[in-house]
C-alpha cells in the first residue's frame, strides 16, 4: 500500500498499551483499539497523567461510526428486520421459504451481514457478478440467489424511503472529504483491517502509526496483516517454563484439576462459548466473576411468558371453548416461581400439579372447561386463569393492547418482583418495553395483521420474547470475595496481559473453530473477492492465543482427549509442544473428579472428599404395620407384581407415595391409549346388550353381535364418549388411528364374538354377564399383626353359565409373547382368587386372554398357588423388611422353553 504510515513492532514480552501511550503529543491524539476492553484499559492507564489535552479513545468500529453522516433515523435490530420482512415480495418468500416472519430472521441476518461485509471490503457489484458468472467455479443457484438478494436490497431501500429512515448497509463514508482534528492517530494492534479501514488510515497516512505486537518477519506492512508464517516458533524461548498443558478425559476431570490449581492463585479463566457448556449454570459467583450478569431468559417473567405461549400453541379447537395440552400445562405449573402470580400459595400449586398428573395417569392428552367441573375451587379457578390468558391473547392486535395485557392480565409487576431484589430487572424491562413500543410510534409497522395474519397477539408476544432474550441483567451480590476467578473470552484478551491464565476446552473444533459454510460464496470465491476466509479466521485465533500466552506470566492450558467421542487436542497446542514452547504435565487418576468439580463450581473448593460409607441395611425399609392406613394394604395385580419383584420400590411408590411422574406424553396412539379405547368399545357393546335384555342376564346369539354390533359400537364410542377428545393426540397420528387401527379393532371385536360362539360355545345359552366397573368382589386376606390385604381391580369380563361354569376374560392389545403371557397369567389368577376364592383351579373356572390385534383367544393353564406366593412374600417382609432383591443374571429373568432353545440352535 502506498503511503508513509509508520509501523512500530512491539515485543511479546512488552505491554503494547504502555508502549502506545508513551509520549503522547501535546496536541490531540486519536487512539484506536480493537476491543472495548483494551480501550477501557488504555483510558484507565492514561487517566493519572492526563493533562486535559483532548485525546480521544475509540474502538475501530466506534471511529467508523462517528465518520458516518445520516440525514434520516438509522434502523437497528428488530426494526430493520421487521422492515425488511415487509419489503419481501411473495416471490422472495417462496424463494427463501420464509412465509413466516420468524422464519425470515435467519435470512435477515444473512442479508445484512452480506451487504455490510461487501461495503466494508469495498467490493463492487460488478466484481461479485463476474465471480458468480464463472460457470467452472459457480453454480446457477448462486447467481439466482445473488440476483434475488439484489432485488430485495432495492425493495428494502424503497421501503426505507417510504418511512423516511435509513440503514447501515446504505451508509457510506466519503473518504476524500474527511479532515482530521488530530495531530496523530495511533492504532493499537489491530489484527485484521477491512478495505474501508485501510482507505481511512491511508487517507491520514502521514499521522498514522500502527503498533504491532509480534515479529516483523511475520508481518506484511503493505497489506497490513500477519503472514501465514506466524506460528509457535515466533514465541519467546522462555515460554516453556511459563506454559503448561494438562490433558483430561472429560469436562468434569478438567474442572476438578482447574479447581485444584486455582487454590494457588487468582487466575483469569478463558472459556469458549461457556453458556453452551454443561457446567454453565453451576458457576458460583463466590468463585467466578462470570455470573455477574445474566440474560433476561433466566427470569421468572420471561419463563412465565414463554410457558404461556407454549400452552397457547398447544390448544385444539375440539372442546368448550378449546382444549389445552396437559404436558404444556404441567410444564407451566412445574415452574414454581413463574406461576406465583396466579397461585401465590405453594399448597395450591402442589394441588394443581397432583390433579394434572392424575389426568395424565388416565392417559388424557388435553383438558377443557368440562374436565375441571369437579375440581376443587382453588384448583379450577387457577387453571381457568390460563384459559383466560390464552383467550385474551387473541384480542391483541397492536402494541398498546399487548402492553395492557402484559401489565394487567399477566401481572408483570408481580413476576418482576421475584428478581428485583438481586438484579436491575425493573430498569431493563421497562426500558425494553418502551423501546419495543416505538415499533408502532416510528411508523415501522403499518398493520400488525399484515405481518402476523393469524394469532397476532401470540406472535407479538413471541416477538417481544425474542427482543428480551438477549437483554443483560446485572446481578447485585453482597459480601462477595475481593479476589475471584475472572472469566472472559479469547476475543476480549486482545492487547491485555495477565499474571496467571487458565484456558479451558482447548480442543480441535473449538480452538481453532470448526470450518463453517459461509452464506452464498465459497471459500475460493471469497478469497478472489478479497473477503475474509476461514484461513484468515484461523490465523487470527492463533495470533490472539499465542499473543496471550507470550504476554502472560503463567498459562495453564486445559485440553481434552477422548477418541470415543471424537475429541482431539487442539492443533495449536500440538504445535506448541512440537516447537518445545510448552511443558506437558502428567495427569494421574483423580478420584471423585465429578464430586470435586461440583464442589468447586458451587463454592466449596476447600471441602474434603471421602467415600460415603453406607450401612448394610441402607437400601431397605423396616416392616411397620403402623405405616399402613387403617392397617390395610391394598393390592392390585400391578402392585402385587411390583411387590414380588422389588419390595424396596414398592414401599417407595405405594407406601411412601413417591411415584415417578411423567410430565410429557407420547403425542401418538400408544399401546396404553389404544387399550383404553378398545376396552371402552367392548364395554359399550356389552352395555348395549344389557340394555336390550334389561339386565345382565341374556340368551344371545353372538354371531349376530359380531356381524352387526362391532362397527356400530366403535362409531358410538368415538361419537359419544366424552373422554375420547381428551385421549386423542389431535395430530397426524389421527390418520393412522382411523385408517389402520380402527379397521384392526373392528376385526378384533368381530372375531372375539365369533370366538364366544365357535370356541366357547356361549351362543343361545342362558348367561349372566358382568362387565368391568359393575361390581367389586371385596376379597381380602387376614395377615399377622391384624393387617388386612385387600385385593383391588376388576377383570374386563366375567360370564356365568347356567350349568355352573365361570369364565374370566381380559382384553389385551399389542403382541403376544412369553413374558407378557406370564405377566397376564398372574393377573388373571389374581382375579380368580378375588372373585372365586373357593373354586380356584376347578374345572368349572376358566380364564382367557383375548389379544385384539392377533385375534387369538388364549386359555391359561400354567397356574401357580398365588395365595401361597403372597404369604411367602409377606414372611420375607416381616423378616427382612422392604429390601432390594439381589441382581440376577439376564437369563434368570426369562422363562426358557423348548421352543426357545430350538430357535437358538437354528
Amino acid at each position: 500500500m502506498d503511503g508513509i504510515m509508520k509501523t512500530e513492532f512491539v515485543d511479546f514480552t512488552e505491554d503494547i498499551i504502555v508502549r502506545a501511550l508513551d509520549g503522547l503529543a501535546a496536541k490531540p491524539v486519536l487512539m484506536l483499539f480493537p476491543t472495548r476492553q483494551s480501550k477501557l484499559r488504555g483510558m484507565q492507564m492514561f487517566q493519572p497523567r492526563w493533562d486535559f489535552t483532548p485525546h480521544v479513545f475509540f474502538t475501530m468500529d466506534e471511529w467508523k461510526e462517528s465518520l458516518q453522516q445520516h440525514d434520516r433515523p438509522l434502523l437497528r435490530e428488530e426494526k430493520r428486520t421487521l422492515t425488511l420482512y415487509q419489503s419481501l415480495s411473495d416471490e422472495d418468500k417462496d424463494f427463501f421459504h420464509c412465509h413466516d416472519y420468524f422464519l425470515s430472521i435467519e435470512l435477515a441476518h444473512q442479508f445484512f451481514d452480506f451487504w455490510q461485509e461487501l461495503a466494508e471490503e469495498c467490493v463492487e457489484m460488478d466484481s461479485v457478478e463476474k465471480v458468480l458468472l464463472q460457470k467452472q467455479t459457480a453454480g446457477d443457484w448462486q447467481w439466482q440467489t445473488f440476483q434475488r438478494m439484489c432485488s430485495i436490497r432495492d425493495a428494502y431501500r424503497a421501503k426505507l424511503d417510504d418511512i423516511h429512515a435509513t440503514d447501515a448497509i446504505f451508509s457510506a463514508i466519503d473518504v476524500p472529504t474527511l479532515s482530521s482534528d488530530f495531530a496523530e492517530i495511533r492504532v493499537v494492534n489491530q489484527f485484521y483491517f477491512t478495505a474501508l479501514e485501510k482507505q481511512l488510515l491511508s487517507h491520514f497516512d502521514e499521522i498514522v502509526t500502527i503498533y504491532v505486537q509480534g515479529p516483523s518477519s511475520c508481518y506484511d506492512s503493505d497489506r497490513m496483516q500477519l503472514t501465514e508464517d506466524f506460528g509457535a516458533h515466533c514465541l519467546p524461548l522462555d515460554c516453556k517454563e511459563r506454559i503448561t498443558v494438562i490433558t483430561s478425559a472429560d469436562e468434569w476431570e478438567m474442572l476438578a484439576r482447574m479447581a485444584e490449581l486455582s487454590k494457588s492463585g487468582h487466575p483469569l479463566m478463558i472459556d469458549f462459548k461457556p453458556n453452551r457448556q454443561p457446567y454453565a449454570g453451576m458457576l458460583s459467583p463466590k468463585i467466578f466473576s462470570q455470573p455477574a450478569d445474566t440474560t433476561f431468559a433466566a427470569t421468572a417473567l420471561y419463563q412465565f411468558l414463554q410457558l404461556v405461549l407454549d400452552v397457547y400453541h398447544s390448544r385444539v379447537f375440539d372442546g368448550s371453548p378449546f382444549l389445552l395440552s396437559l404436558p404444556a400445562l404441567v410444564q407451566l405449573f412445574n415452574a414454581d416461581t413463574a406461576v406465583s402470580a396466579m397461585a401465590p400459595q405453594a399448597e395450591v400449586r402442589q394441588s394443581i400439579r397432583q390433579r394434572l398428573f392424575y389426568f395424565i395417569e388416565r392417559s388424557y392428552q388435553f383438558i377443557d372447561f368440562r374436565a375441571l367441573e369437579r375440581e376443587a375451587p382453588e384448583v379450577r379457578s387457577t387453571i381457568m386463569q390460563v384459559f383466560h390468558l390464552v383467550r385474551r391473547l387473541d384480542d391483541v392486535t397492536d402494541i398498546p393492547a399487548f402492553t395492557s395485557l402484559l401489565l394487567q392480565d399477566f401481572r408483570a409487576d408481580v413476576l418482576l418482583a421475584s428478581d428485583a431484589g438481586k438484579t436491575d430487572i425493573y430498569t431493563q424491562f421497562y426500558a425494553s418495553l418502551a423501546d419495543f413500543a416505538t415499533l408502532d410510534e416510528a411508523a415501522v409497522i403499518i398493520s400488525w395483521k399484515r405481518i402476523f395474519p393469524t394469532h397476532t397477539g401470540a406472535q407479538i408476544l413471541r416477538l417481544f420474547l425474542d427482543y428480551l432474550k438477549a437483554k443483560k441483567l446485572r446481578y447485585h451480590f453482597d459480601d462477595l470475595p475481593k479476589h475471584r476467578i475472572q472469566c472472559t473470552s479469547l476475543q476480549d484478551t486482545r492487547n491485555m496481559n495477565y499474571p496467571l491464565v487458565f484456558v479451558l476446552n482447548v480442543v480441535e473444533g473449538i480452538l481453532p473453530a470448526a470450518r463453517q459454510q459461509q452464506f452464498l460464496l465459497s471459500e475460493q470465491q471469497r478469497k478472489t473477492l478479497g473477503l475474509k476466509t476461514y484461513g484468515d479466521i484461523r490465523l487470527r485465533d492463533k495470533y490472539y492465543f499465542y499473543r496471550l500466552l507470550a504476554g502472560s506470566g503463567k498459562s495453564v492450558l486445559f485440553t481434552r482427549l477422548n477418541s470415543e467421542k471424537n475429541i482431539e487436542v487442539s492443533s495449536f497446542v500440538e504445535e506448541l509442544l512440537l516447537q518445545g514452547m510448552a511443558a506437558e504435565q502428567p495427569s494421574p487418576p483423580l478420584p471423585s473428579a465429578n464430586a470435586a468439580a461440583c464442589k468447586a463450581l458451587l463454592g466449596s473448593a476447600d471441602a474434603k472428599y471421602a467415600p460415603c460409607q453406607l450401612e448394610d441395611d441402607f437400601f431397605s425399609f423396616t416392616f411397620d404395620p403402623g405405616e399402613l392406613a387403617e392397617n390395610t394394604l391394598p393390592l392390585s395385580p400391578t402392585s402385587w407384581q411390583q411387590l414380588a419383584a422389588n419390595p424396596f420400590e414398592f414401599y417407595i411408590q405405594y407406601i411412601g407415595s413417591l411415584r415417578e411422574r411423567a410430565p410429557r406424553l407420547d403425542t401418538d396412539y400408544t399401546a396404553r391409549l389404544t387399550g383404553i379405547i378398545s376396552h371402552g368399545v367392548f364395554e359399550n357393546i356389552w352395555q348395549r346388550l344389557i340394555e336390550v335384555y334389561e339386565g345382565n342376564k341374556m340368551h344371545h346369539n353372538f354371531l349376530h353381535t359380531a356381524r352387526n354390533h362391532a362397527l356400530r359400537g366403535i362409531q358410538h364410542y368415538l361419537t359419544y364418549d366424552r373422554n375420547f377428545r381428551y385421549y386423542s393426540p389431535h395430530n397426524y397420528s389421527d390418520i393412522y388411528f382411523h385408517k389402520v387401527f380402527i379397521p384392526l379393532l373392528q376385526r378384533g371385536v368381530e372375531r372375539f364374538f365369533y370366538a364366544l360362539h365357535n370356541q366357547l360355545h356361549l351362543s343361545d345359552t342362558p348367561l349372566e354377564v358382568f362387565i368391568e366397573g359393575r361390581d367389586d368382589a371385596g376379597f381380602s386376606l387376614a395377615m399377622p399383626h391384624g393387617v388386612i390385604i385387600r385385593f383391588t381391580g376388576r377383570p374386563d369380563l366375567r360370564i356365568h353359565t347356567e350349568n355352573g361354569a365361570r369364565i374370566i376374560i381380559d382384553y389385551k392389545t399389542g403382541a403376544m409373547d412369553a413374558s407378557r403371557l406370564k405377566k397376564y397369567t398372574e393377573q388373571l389368577q389374581f382375579y380368580e382368587l378375588m372373585f372365586y376364592p373357593q373354586r380356584t383351579g376347578g374345572e368349572d373356572l376358566e380364564s382367557y386372554l383375548w389379544f385384539i390385534e392377533q385375534k387369538q383367544m388364549h386359555r391359561i393353564t400354567n397356574r401357580i398357588s398365588l395365595e401361597e406366593a403372597i404369604l411367602e412374600v409377606w414372611d420375607g417382609l416381616e423378616q427382612d423388611g422392604f429390601v432390594i432383591p439381589p441382581r440376577r443374571a439376564p437369563y434368570e429373568r426369562t422363562d426358557i422353553t423348548r421352543r426357545d432353545k430350538q430357535g437358538d440352535i437354528q
